[in-house]
């Protein structure tokens, strides 16, 4: 407290001097009072300011004297006015201390307040009292504040239960056990619902914003020396309505862990799980919030972001090493074993990444944290892993994790007993990221000696490796790529056994085909792997042989379409796989499009320079034009390299591919923008520009248009060319609307004014005309924005004011800049 005495002296003695020494008396620290409460006042208005008359009834004086408050305060700079109009406190610590002068000291009543003012401005009250509760310096100023506010809340017969939970969210620190006793009468009160929310557990952003009016309530009860009490309501309502289970996770989150407001509170913390511990755990919703919110609670560094209207802070806080963190570890990770046994899976799944992450944390914070790691190995080994002999596909894999990270660290080993598995061991290999993406010798070799040394083991490498591609867990991207890298390092007779070992495992590449893998072996033993391959999939693999076959025969042909006969093309084929079989019989053409089952089988995703001749001679390049237009909003030509070599020369099928794309609405998209830098390089870009404009200027809003935007932007000259040429006055404004819109440089939307007049449009349908944009964007104040819009509106009236005939347009004009006049003041008073 002795800081709070020394602030409030310190104003007390400062300010109170000024007050002396300028001569203001008690009237016009009255006024003065008024201006802190309501902040802002506008002195011509008064009258019908609910507020201000209510307060002129609590102080006691008149309107007049109030008034005449204001000029001495103001010829004294103690208040600043604004035109005549706006007055306000110079000064914010003068505010802080004409409130604890006129509330603590009790010069008015806080009661008085509250029943006149309240019911008007509930906003302004709370905040005149938090103002005023940040300087409070004994008990007996907060029991005056408590009493006050208790008294009111007696008193008062709220009209609804909505309106008594505002108030006490707004009051709830002041009235604790009111607002407890009105919590648990209102849970007390309520159905329970049944649990319908899913994917909580996975979603990236646990917490959410509390609409809730009894959960905020709660909310506000946490940072009170009631939390304990509160909390077992918070997990009463839980109980009943599950599907806020993101708000209590969030209430949970910021107010119940170790870093709160209160500081490392270990009694509390404790208690939270304890509490926790006490809940039906059979109950996948308690499953799913206890899980998640001692994920959180197990962090040794925590990051805090919180934001309010006014400001955002990011906080960063690590918690320091200690022996209750280590026994606050121990029951955290002990209620997460409970969980372990009776948790549905995605709930264990859940508890093996934690145990597997805090691999990181003994990498990141052993030299720190070197008590509470130990604590949490100990744990770990006696809470999950006593049996060490008998671990689990998932359970190795976390234990040589922690193993090898409490080994790399030199800390005494908890799991020194372990000895690791042939399947841990394949599932390193599998995993490797080096082995997934080789750029060194060295490890391209480390890889073929291990493939060598599987090639009489294969069946094996693959039933781990289905067991592995079958667990969430342990599951991994690299394992697919691994192995077919290891695929490619063997030698034929190897790589036939590796297929034959595949093909008995029932193991599947999800992202390799079997032109993949046939490619890649001698053609001598295709037929031998078609054989051997399963029935289910023998179609895949004779379909993959036909398009690795160089010299096609007639038999090829029939071969193929039997094949077509019953059965549709895999998605991942494409019309270029089948280029030889096409060229020998054109006719296969139209039958593989028929039987395509992938709309991109013609015109693919990732076309690249040297396929595009291919397509051409394949298709044809009208036809190639045809499908192009049907197929564009299907995710086609990323790169644009066919559109390139298709629109090079072709004003209209550019034309077209641009309407079609506006048809679509992906001008925004990456396919918008790649068509557009594509024409870009086209030596007739302008043409094709000037008829894509022609046409979507006729759109309703195209002057929101992002592809005409984007084409402006990139040369303003178009629009100014078409502007000299056209003779249609509708036309000529829709361009100048459109530059208005999009250019940004203010010399050149004057200039479209002045063509726009030196063709005489504009005299009677100037309403139609867009003087200023419709958006734009700016950061700060807007003021100085709207001064150039003001101006710019002024340069365009000079254009115009020699000439009679534009007299209608010229008032239109002054409308506007006055518009402006008055919106700027607005804004200046806004910001004052």
């Amino acid at each position: 407290m002795t800081n709070f005495n020394n602030e409030i002296d310190i104003l007390n003695d400062y300010y109170e001097e000024i007050l002396d020494k300028n001569n203001i008396i008690y009237s016009e620290q009255q006024s003065l009072f008024i201006l802190s409460y309501l902040k802002k006042i506008r002195l011509d208005n008064l009258e019908s300011n609910q507020e201000f008359n209510k307060l002129l009834k609590i102080i006691d004086i008149t309107n007049t004297d109030f008034k005449s408050g204001v000029e001495r305060l103001h010829e004294r700079e103690l208040c600043n006015i604004y035109n005549d109009k706006i007055v306000k406190i110079a000064d914010q610590s003068l505010d802080d201390y004409i409130v604890i002068k006129f509330l603590i000291k009790k010069k008015i009543s806080i009661l008085e307040i509250l029943h006149e003012l309240y019911p008007v401005s509930d906003q302004r009250v709370v905040q005149i009292l938090n103002q005023c509760s940040n300087f409070i310096r004994s008990k007996d100023d907060l029991e005056s504040i408590s009493d006050a506010v208790r008294t009111y809340y007696a008193e008062s017969n709220f009209e609804n239960d909505e309106l008594k939970e505002k108030f006490l969210i707004q009051f709830g620190v002041l009235l604790p056990l009111e607002a407890i006793s009105h919590v648990k009468n209102k849970i007390d009160n309520i159905e329970s619902e049944a649990y319908t929310k899913t994917n909580f557990i996975n979603q990236k952003d646990k917490k959410e914003s509390i609409e809730d009016s009894v959960l905020n309530i709660i909310f506000v009860i946490t940072r009170t020396r009631y939390c304990s009490q509160i909390l077992q309501l918070l997990l009463k309502y839980f109980d009943k309505n599950p599907n806020m289970i993101s708000e209590v996770y969030s209430i949970l989150e910021a107010n119940y862990g170790l870093v709160t407001e209160r500081a490392y509170d270990y009694v509390l913390a404790g208690n939270v799980i304890s509490e926790l511990t006490n809940l039906d755990l059979t109950k996948n919703y308690n499953q799913e919030l206890i899980v998640t919110i001692l994920k959180q609670y197990l962090k040794i560094i925590v990051d805090r972001t919180e934001s309010n209207e006014k400001t955002f802070t990011f906080s960063h806080y690590v918690i320091p090493d200690s022996e209750n963190l280590s026994q606050y570890h121990r029951s955290i990770l002990k209620l997460l074993a409970s969980l372990y046994k009776i948790g549905a899976s995605e709930i264990r799944l859940y508890i093996d990444k934690i145990l597997y992450d805090y691999s990181r944390t003994i990498l990141n914070h052993s030299e720190s944290h070197g008590e509470t790691i130990l604590g949490d190995l100990k744990s770990i080994r006696e809470f999950f892993f006593s049996d060490i002999k008998n671990l689990s596909m998932v359970g190795e894999k976390i234990v040589y994790a922690l193993h090898k990270a409490e080994v790399k660290e030199n800390l005494p080993s908890f799991f020194d007993d372990y000895i690791i598995s042939e399947r841990q061991e394949i599932y390193n290999n599998l995993t490797n990221p080096n082995h997934a993406c080789f750029y060194k010798d060295d490890v391209k070799i480390k890889l073929q000696q291990i493939a060598d040394s599987y090639s009489s083991n294969w069946q094996n490498i693959f039933k781990f490796a289905n067991q592995f591609k079958n667990n969430l867990f342990m599951n991994d991207i690299n394992i697919e790529l691994v192995l077919f890298n290891m695929f490619l390092l063997l030698k034929n007779d190897n790589k036939i056994k590796f297929l034959n070992s595949m093909f008995k495992s029932n193991y599947h590449f999800g992202n390799r085909t079997p032109i993949s893998f046939l490619e890649n072996i001698e053609k001598s033993s295709m037929q031998s792997v078609i054989a051997s391959s399963p029935e289910l999939e023998k179609y895949e693999w004779q379909l993959a042989y036909l398009t690795q076959l160089e010299n096609v025969k007639n038999r090829d042909l029939q071969t193929l379409k039997g094949l077509l006969k019953a059965n549709s093309l895999p998605d991942y084929l494409t019309i270029l796989n089948f280029e030889r079989l096409i060229l020998k019989d054109p006719s296969l053409k139209e039958l593989l499009i028929q039987k395509a089952g992938n709309a991109n089988f013609v015109i693919f995703d990732f076309i690249r320079e040297e396929d595009v001749r291919k397509l051409i001679n394949l298709i044809g390049e009208n036809d190639l034009k045809s499908q192009y237009l049907i197929d564009l909003g299907n995710r086609i030509d990323h790169t644009c390299s066919l559109f390139q070599k298709l629109g090079e020369n072709d004003v209209n099928f550019s034309v077209e591919v641009l309407k079609k794309i506006d048809e679509l609405k992906m001008g925004s998209t990456n396919l918008g923008y790649m068509i557009l830098h594509t024409i870009n390089g086209f030596s007739d870009k302008n043409e094709i520009y000037k008829k894509f404009i022609h046409f979507a200027i006729n759109k309703s809003y195209y002057y929101y248009n992002s592809m005409l935007g984007d084409i402006i932007k990139k040369d303003s000259q178009i629009i100014i060319e078409m502007l000299e040429e056209t003779g249609n006055e509708q036309f000529a404004i829709r361009l100048v609307n459109l530059g208005v819109e999009v250019i940004e440089d203010g010399n050149q939307r004057l200039l479209l004014f002045k063509l726009l007049k030196s063709k005489e449009f504009g005299k009677k349908s100037f309403q139609e005309i867009h003087f200023s944009p419709y958006s734009y964007f700016f950061t700060g104040s807007h003021v100085p924005v709207l001064e150039l819009e003001k101006e710019h509106l002024e340069n365009i009236k000079e254009i115009f004011k020699t000439d009679l005939d534009y007299i209608d347009l010229l008032l239109h004009l002054d409308k506007l800049i006055d518009g402006k006049r008055k919106e700027i003041e607005r804004e200046l008073e806004k910001e004052f």
